[in-house]
């Protein structure tokens, strides 16, 4: 039951809501009632709102009753029409800046409440004791958002069964069933779902009744949830799924599995980590499972791959694999672990805000990991923590929101990528600084308070927010985490350290500094306060040296502890570096080699190499240079991090010693398989003309010594039995294949070695699947760029030999078609091969797997993106996969602002050949229209896709036929309670102002998909309370404001909605208030002002306004007022006056013309004279 103590702002609080509802699968329809049993606690809002305000969309609403008596209801829809309509002489708008303030006002009232079901006349007075029952009868017809109904395709999947889900975005739960649809809206659930007697009904909660109708004909499911959950964990799924219980027995009983007919053994493989991770999960949090049950069920076309809510999960079929798939294991069991783990963070801990999200995928992601460490070994575990750091690294340069931010349209915006990525990293790195049994503490702490004190207090104890999350941190450690929060959880961005030693001999230490640089040269440096780790691995042994930074410039000490002879030489100073002589002091970076494999002096000192971070405590960028055979020792470090860092030191190095050094690395078979298939994709980038090609002869003759016979030289058939040898098989021939010339072509050899491998390839007494290995050669031939004139025809025949086989025989996910498929792009692409458009526009039919359709989209942007958008975007407006429509906008905005024109010589990207007005309108009806109302992730690829091709304002082509951008006039109200038109006429701007009351008799519902005979009267009469809708034959008469607008601008329009009571501000101080009534009653309501930006202005009057429901609009614009750029103070670092340092600044970038440019770097010092404020001590840092 739902905390008594919270007032909710509807006035209402919910404490149990049925469901009863009859699918039918033929004619893809859901009818019954939903029956909601609330008590009231704020009389003056239901008296003020004139009833009680439902989430509901899509529905076809044919009666309501509240208390057994039959009531009136309003229904309207917010958010298919976002920016409304303009007449037929005023510009439309076509601006992003305004629509995404149109779209805040719509999600704003949406959530607020899109059913009104008004209080029966009569009603008598309501307490806090008296419970009130609502019951709502409805129909839902043909859903497109919300529900999914899977249903057999003539062309495409004739035999496919019939199936149904229900999917938890944001807004998901509202679409099927009426609801209070809020992030923490809790209440207990009854599940009464009827179906066909052969199908069965998979829903939240633990299943407690069957029953059968008389004729036999149909089944009825009745699930119970006895844990207060929010609306938007509630899911059902309904098809001939076969149930499996799991095979662990003690859970028998409690985990059950669902899939369709035919897939009985993919599903006992693939859901065979469960058990283990259900155990693991129950033994590290100290906790039963929150649930007295689990459920998982395997849906095809399903909405993503993984969508979990209270004891259910639905996923998608492709997460199933077959015996003998190898590289889909890692995949699967990660998003069955992480989804059982959401169970307990996510589902049962639910976020107090959508801004505290992050907690959630953090703690799972966190979660999953560490059983991923269970059952793949801490070599994949810290290898797989080294890439996404290094991944988040690269992408997180202070531009993207921070993790922790509410400012956001909708929540669907900030579940991108990298949200998903940071959030377990930033888990890991407080389980670092407090350690890993008392982080595993915590969560029990998190758990147990939510468990003990549910009941009584739930909304408090069964949500978390960064407060409390950070508070128990607090008060079980007694460490303040204030700092780290405001730096990794509300802060962007990562530090940029730069680093750089030397060895003192005559001290015998090890002289080491550290220095931090903002991430771009025209930015501000912000500092970084904390402790790092300077691991030295000396002859003797390995010492870790923890120290502590808050400055911009630190230098340490580090005494050596281990010894060696010394051997003393004389002679010349130049051609070798590294490590300094007797005689002088020298940088410790390497100097140019002298030929092929001289790699410098030796190390004649007792220091092996130095890890920075090896831990990775927290996420920084650092540039750290040592001499290379310093890099070649840590190649030969055990762990699998110190050996990635030192590959990618190497990189400076294209030598044939670090060539050879790599090639011992790939050949030995104790290293990790993952450190392994990296080497060799660094031998290829370091192969070239200056090295003699030995990276090429390595990489061949490697793959000849593993998997070619030794007597007859022949290629011998696969065997993949040792799955570290298989991975490294994989990646070989996309590192060969990488091997290419200054010019960019690729060896003739290389071609021939390729597809020797391609037409001697053997699979046949492999008991493992060989369509990834396959795949890689395929991609590894399209990569290569030969001159031969035969070349081509060549490849193109053994493509199309692949292609045939996988039509006879597909392989699992099509993983060679795909292959095939961007292999040809690429030799169309270079005008090798003739451009075969047809070929990749059958490829993107439904019918096909969704990577194979997204690889053919991806190929058709590139071969003929003008005629291409138009064919792709049909598939966004009516294609059946939901998932395919979402993620084709996401491909095609990634491609816009990334890939290049396939035509010509040209280096532009596409964005440049969409900028056309038929591209703009119609992007923008997809925007502003049905296609993207009911699916939240596919409107915001699409204003991601849009803002990629035209940025927030007007699109250029469309400049003078459409209303410009008003900024500073960002309208927060939706098309309803009024709306608003901007002219300009004679200079003077004007707003004409239309009511919109609502209509006393007639119910609002989605005009789509709703037919005329609902749209129908369920009141005789109007509540008094309630304002009559004007009519076309009687116009309101339009108010008339004068806007000042200052000389030289350009005269604007926009249809901006605003309601009947605006409030002028003038320069003078004054005010004028211009109203609109009608006859009947009023209501009062707050409202909302957001202050926009408009074209340069400083006398821009401001705009405000109320209206029911509280959509406002507000405009302000002053005098911009410039702010002076605070200029970080530069410190210098303590030093000697016997002491040097040298230290390379990083190059300034261009400053923009009206910016004044930044201060100078200071010069570094002449040779021979050391500056007089620096120490003398020789630093070398990569900057």
């Amino acid at each position: 039951m739902s905390n008594p103590k919270i007032k909710l702002p509807r006035g209402f609080r919910i404490s149990h809501q049925k469901v009863v509802l009859t699918v039918d699968m033929l004619t893809k329809s859901i009818v019954g009632y939903a029956e909601l049993t609330m008590y009231i606690q704020r009389p003056d809002i239901c008296a003020s709102e004139g009833g009680v305000r439902l989430n509901a969309r899509q529905l076809q609403i044919s009666e309501c009753t509240m208390n057994g008596v039959k009531t009136d209801f309003l229904y309207r829809n917010y958010q298919e029409l976002v920016v409304p309509q303009t007449d037929m002489s005023v510009a439309p708008l076509r601006d992003l800046d305004t629509y995404s303030s149109y779209l805040k006002a719509a999600l704003t009232a949406s959530d607020q409440g899109d059913l009104l079901v008004h209080l029966p006349q009569g009603m008598p007075t309501l307490t806090e004791e008296t419970p009130v029952t609502l019951r709502i009868t409805y129909m839902l017809a043909n859903p497109v958002g919300g529900v999914h109904f899977v249903t057999p395709s003539q062309d495409a999947y004739p035999d496919r069964l019939h199936h149904m889900y229900t999917h938890n975005q944001t807004d998901g739960a509202r679409m099927w069933m009426p609801c209070f649809d809020g992030l923490n809206e809790r209440c207990t659930w009854d599940l009464e779902i009827s179906c066909s007697a052969a199908d069965i009904v998979v829903a939240s909660g633990t299943l407690v009744d069957q029953l059968l109708s008389p004729d036999e004909a149909r089944r009825t499911f009745v699930y119970r949830v006895g844990v207060p959950t929010s609306a938007h964990h509630i899911a059902l799924a309904v098809g001939p799924f076969e149930a499996h219980a799991d095979t662990d027995p003690s859970l028998a009983a409690t985990v059950t599995h669902f899939t369709l007919p035919g897939r009985a053994k993919d599903l006992a493989l693939s859901v065979s980590c469960v058990g283990p991770a259900y155990k693991f999960l129950e033994e590290y949090l100290g906790l039963p499972f929150p649930h007295e049950s689990y459920k998982q069920v395997f849906v095809e076309d399903a909405y993503a791959t993984s969508n979990v809510v209270a004891t259910l999960s639905i996923f998608s079929t492709s997460l199933l694999y077959e015996a003998g798939t190898i590289d889909q294991v890692f995949l699967t069991r990660y998003k069955l672990v992480f989804s059982l783990a959401m169970q307990y963070f996510g589902c049962y801990i639910t976020p107090r805000t959508w801004a505290d999200q992050y907690l959630m995928y953090g703690l799972a992601g966190y979660l999953a990991r560490l059983f991923g460490r269970k059952i793949f070994g801490n070599n994949e575990y810290r290898y797989q923590l080294f890439r996404d750091a290094q991944w988040v690294v690269a992408n997180d340069t202070g531009r993207l929101p921070a993790l922790y931010h509410d400012r956001y349209a909708h929540p669907a915006e900030v579940h991108g990528e990298i949200f998903k990525r940071k959030a377990p990293l930033v888990m890991y790195m407080i389980e670092k600084k407090i350690r890993e049994e008392e982080f595993r503490k915590i969560l029990n702490s998190l758990l147990k308070s939510s468990t003990t004190e549910g009941q009584a207090n739930s909304a408090e104890w069964m949500t978390l927010n960064t407060r409390r999350f950070f508070k128990t941190i607090k008060t079980h450690i007694g460490q303040d985490m204030k700092h780290f929060s405001s730096r990794w959880v509300e802060g962007k961005g990562v530090p940029h350290i730069n680093c750089g030693f030397w060895f003192n001999r005559k001290r015998h230490q090890t002289e080491f500094a550290l220095r931090q640089v903002p991430a771009r040269p025209d930015e501000p440096l912000s500092l970084y306060s904390g402790s790092i780790v300077i691991r030295l691995s000396e002859l003797d042994g390995v010492y870790d040296h923890v120290v502590s930074f808050d400055d911009d410039m630190h230098e340490f000490e580090f005494p050596c502890r281990s010894r060696m002879r010394k051997k003393r030489k004389k002679g010349a100073k130049g051609g070798t570096g590294g490590i300094n002589d007797d005689d002088e002091d020298e940088l410790m970076t390497p100097a140019p080699s002298t030929g092929p494999g001289v790699t410098g002096k030796r190390n004649d000192t007792p220091l092996m190499f130095i890890c920075i971070d090896p831990e990775f405590e927290f996420l920084h960028k650092l540039e750290f240079k040592q001499p290379e055979f310093m890099w070649i020792n840590q190649l030969e470090d055990k762990d699998v991090v110190s050996q990635s860092e030192a590959m990618d030191g190497l990189r400076a190095f294209p030598t044939t010693g670090t060539i050879a050094a790599l090639a011992q690395l790939l050949k030995n078979q104790r290293v990790f398989y993952r450190v392994r298939m990296d080497a060799a994709h660094m031998i290829a980038r370091l192969t070239s003309k200056d090295t003699q090609w030995a990276g090429l002869e390595q990489l061949t003759s490697t793959f000849r010594s593993f998997f070619y016979d030794t007597d007859g030289g022949m290629l011998m058939p696969n065997d993949f039995r040792d799955l570290c040898l298989y991975h490294v098989q994989t990646a070989l021939p996309d590192a060969i294949a990488s091997v290419q010339t200054a010019e960019g072509n690729t060896p003739s050899d290389v071609l021939e070695f390729l597809l020797e491998l391609l037409k001697s390839n053997d699979n046949s007494g492999n008991p493992y699947s060989d369509n990834y290995y396959l795949a890689s050669v395929v991609r590894a031939v399209g990569r290569t760029h030969t001159s031969g004139a035969t070349d081509a025809d060549r490849v193109s025949k053994q493509i199309a030999r692949l292609l045939q086989v996988e039509r006879l025989m597909p392989s699992y996910h099509n993983t060679v078609t795909v292959a095939c498929l961007e292999a040809l792009c690429n030799f169309q692409i270079d005008k090798r091969l003739p451009r075969d458009v047809h070929l990749f526009r059958t490829h993107c039919a439904y019918g096909h797997y969704h990577d194979v359709r997204v690889a053919a989209a991806k190929a058709l942007l590139q071969l003929d993106p003008r005629e291409s958008l138009g064919f792709l975007l049909d598939f966004v407006e009516s294609d059946p996969s939901p998932y395919f429509r979402y993620d084709l906008l996401a491909t095609m905005a990634r491609m816009c602002a990334e890939t290049p024109i396939a035509t010509g010589a040209s280096t532009s990207s596409l964005r440049t050949l969409f900028d056309e007005p038929g591209v703009v309108h119609r992007l923008w009806g997809l925007l502003n229209g049905s296609a993207s109302a009911f699916d939240c992730r596919i409107r915001v690829a699409l204003q991601q896709l849009y803002r990629t091709l035209f940025g927030m304002d007007t699109p250029l082509c469309v400049q003078g036929t459409v209303a410009s951008s008003v900024k500073g006039k960002r309208p927060l109200a939706a098309s309803g309670p009024a709306s608003a038109t901007l002219v300009t006429s004679g200079g003077v701007n004007k707003v004409k102002i239309r009511l919109a009351g609502p209509s006393p008799v007639v119910t609002a519902v989605p005009s789509h998909n709703t037919p005329p005979a609902s749209v129908a009267s369920v009141a005789k009469q109007a509540p008094p309370t309630v304002k009559k809708e004007p009519t076309e034959d009687q116009p309101l008469e339009p108010v008339r404001i004068k806007i000042k607008r200052p000389a030289g601008t350009t005269p604007t329009m926009a249809s901006v909605p605003i309601n009947t009571h605006s409030t002028l501000s003038h320069d003078d101080g004054t005010t004028t208030t211009s109203s609109s009534s009608s006859s009947s009653s009023t209501t009062t309501s707050s409202s909302t002002s957001v202050p926009h930006t408009t074209t340069p202005a400083s006398d821009t009057p401001s705009l405000s306004s109320t209206s029911l429901p509280p959509l406002s609009l507000s405009s302000e614009a002053g005098s911009k007022s410039s702010q002076s750029e605070r200029k970080p103070k530069e410190k210098r670092p303590r030093h000697t006056p016997d002491q040097h340092v040298v230290i390379p600044e990083p190059a300034p970038a261009p400053a923009p013309a009206p910016v004044p440019s930044p201060a100078p770097a200071p010069e570094p010092a002449a040779a021979g004279e050391p500056p007089k404020t620096l120490p003398k001590l020789k630093i070398k840092l990569g900057g």
